[in-house]
């Protein structure tokens, strides 16, 4: 799932506000699966291996000089199953 993660918005914004970009390097340097661009931002999405590794993330980037805050989530899902492939 993390390459298929994009955002079109994300060159103009890290235009607008290059510390967006240092907190994805963060996230990434953290060990992230994938960071991104939500939205317009400023809010980067970070997307972890499991809930234990959310919560170390959202720890290590809590103290990040550009991060205000950090939320992490999880849902009750274990993630996408392929159903059938196309031949």
């Amino acid at each position: 799932m993390a390459p298929a993660l994009s955002n079109d918005l994300t060159a103009p914004a890290l235009h607008l506000y290059p510390e967006l970009a240092e907190t994805i390097r963060d996230a990434r340097a953290a060990g992230a699966c994938a960071a991104i661009l939500s939205g317009s931002g400023p809010t980067i999405a970070v997307l972890a291996r499991d809930k234990n590794h959310s919560d170390e993330l959202a720890e290590t980037l809590a103290h990040s000089p550009e991060v205000s805050a950090t939320l992490p989530t999880s849902g009750p899902v274990r993630g996408a199953i392929v159903e059938e492939e196309e031949s």
